[in-house]
């Protein structure tokens, strides 16, 4: 007698776990944030039908945990018709059948504790990919999973790693150019034995920090896949938002520690990279200058990213820059509420900064197109020094004041690199062109001098080269190679104004 045995395709299936913390409090009424879910069911199941129910070939699945909080009474009440519980009938409405409710037990507003509890526990039940997301967002593009998950294999591919490793993140219209929506793979999970994210974490800074992790081997990408952010994202939260405190020091070089010492059992094929991150203040947002700057490219061992703070929000030119470079994910500008100076401005650059190496560069110059190449050689060559000078080189003087600039040793320290080659200790070097180890030392560029300049860098190099004197590292060295050219102020014609403030503010060291 012939029988044939049932097979649940389930289980052979790709799964994706959906982590899903969903909450009433701030909602009025209260029923309002069943809307938001039952939006957001509508949006999944429209974007995943085809691959859940795709006969032959690869399958997915989708997994729901849903997250609520104890003190939630109004989530945690039962649907009347079905017996189950109010936000699973509302998935389960939408053809959404694979829910697992998890109530959650921390402080209002800790929806990094509520993410790593559901993570553990689908992590614990198996579970391929793990989606962090919020109940307030809508997905755009069907076929997100499968397209995910080729990601991951032209990850795997072009580091030469395993499948899995690294983070894949959705391209969020309401943020464009932010990892706020990270995809993983339960490698990640594997590596830090089922816990996503850090406990220094409250509700900020989760996603970025996933995606600068595995940045350090090329492992982060951003997939066309679109996703909407109803509240929060760029716009103000409902709950009080906690940042975390220094995380792109410690707690990134923590968990990098970890995963290269994971990767060096598993994958030592898959090589490490040097990050840069470009730190350009600018005032007058010209895009002929910054172009050149943003369209720099690395070496195949190293990566970088562009931090442009613009310092006047009434700049018509912002928007341009915007709309042609707000969604690189390899690009972020941020616009100060109001002109805080350059000093100011580089200030709030470091702090949006999460590489290695920060090199700073002014808002005017024209960079030699093999300048992160030069610096990441530099670097690779002297990997314990504070920092390097760059030249930053002016156009033939053609005109008696140009020339009389010149003469009169002005801008003498300008190509100071090329004076002094062999240098292991150079004193200091301009801001238009200056590379700086990012540690956790605590320097940043002094307010007191002037906001157009003057005094600052020689303070900031020296303060940086004392640090790292007193770690046990070097000071700062020469980069003759790392190259801009900056025009003459002015147009080149005559004015002594920026003498002065270079004056004023030397006075002040």
């Amino acid at each position: 007698m012939r029988c044939s045995k049932l097979v649940d395709l389930t289980d052979s299936s790709i799964k994706f776990a959906i982590l899903l913390p969903i909450t009433s409090r701030g909602s009025n009424p209260p029923e309002e944030c069943l809307s938001l879910l039952e939006r957001f069911a509508r949006s999944l199941a429209r974007t995943t039908w085809r691959d859940t129910h795709h006969i032959g070939g690869q399958q997915f699945s989708v997994s729901i945990y849903l997250a609520i909080d104890e003190d939630d009474h109004f989530l945690r009440k039962n649907d009347e018709k079905s017996g189950m519980n109010i936000a699973e009938a509302v998935l389960v409405s939408q053809n959404i059948s694979d829910v697992t409710v998890e109530v959650c037990k921390h402080p209002s507003g800790h929806v990094c504790a509520i993410w790593r509890q559901i993570a553990k526990r689908a992590w614990m039940d198996g579970c391929d990919y793990f989606v962090l997301m919020g109940d307030d967002v809508v997905l755009e593009d069907e076929g997100w999973m499968r397209d995910a998950h080729a990601e991951f294999a032209q990850l795997a591919e072009r580091v030469d790693g395993p499948h899995g490793l690294g983070c894949v993140a959705f391209t969020d219209t309401t943020f464009p150019g932010m990892p706020t929506f990270p995809i993983l793979h339960r490698t990640h999970l594997n590596i830090f034995n089922g816990n996503v994210i850090p406990e220094v974490f409250i509700n900020q800074d989760g996603d970025p920090f996933l995606y600068q992790l595995y940045r350090r081997w090329a492992c982060s990408t951003m997939f066309s896949a679109r996703i909407t952010n109803g509240i929060g994202g760029s716009q103000p939260a409902r709950y009080h938002q906690q940042h975390a405190q220094g995380w792109t020091f410690s707690t990134l070089d923590e968990a990098t520690a970890t995963t290269e010492e994971w990767i060096l059992q598993h994958c030592p094929a898959v090589s490490r990279k040097l990050t840069l991150d470009v730190i350009i203040p600018s005032f007058r947002v010209q895009l002929p200058f910054l172009e050149p700057i943003i369209n720099l490219r690395t070496s195949l061992t190293c990566t970088a990213m562009f931090i442009i703070i613009i310092d006047d929000p009434q700049s018509p030119a912002r928007i341009d820059l915007e709309t042609k470079y707000a969604s690189r994910p390899d690009i972020r500008i941020r616009t100060n509420k109001e002109n805080i100076g350059a000093s100011a401005s580089r200030n709030r650059g470091m702090t949006e900064s999460a590489a290695e190496w920060m090199i700073f560069l002014d808002d005017d110059v024209t960079p030699r197109p093999d300048l992160l190449v030069e610096a990441e050689k530099v670097i690779r060559a002297n990997p314990n020094a504070a920092g390097f000078i760059g030249n930053a080189l002016f156009p033939p003087a053609t005109s008696i004041f140009t020339t009389a600039v010149h003469l009169a040793g002005v801008t003498y320290f300008w190509d100071i690199a090329t004076k002094l080659p062999g240098e292991t200790d150079m004193p200091w070097g301009v801001t238009a062109n200056l590379i700086a180890r990012r540690v956790d030392d605590g320097v940043e560029y002094d307010l007191q001098f002037p906001k157009t300049g003057g005094g600052e860098d020689i303070d900031f190099c020296r303060r940086k080269r004392d640090f790292s004197i007193a770690s046990g590292r070097e000071g700062f060295h020469p980069a003759p190679e790392v190259v801009v050219t900056h025009p003459w102020w002015n147009g080149g014609r005559r004015t002594y104004w920026r003498f002065y403030m270079w004056s004023k503010g030397d006075g002040g060291l």
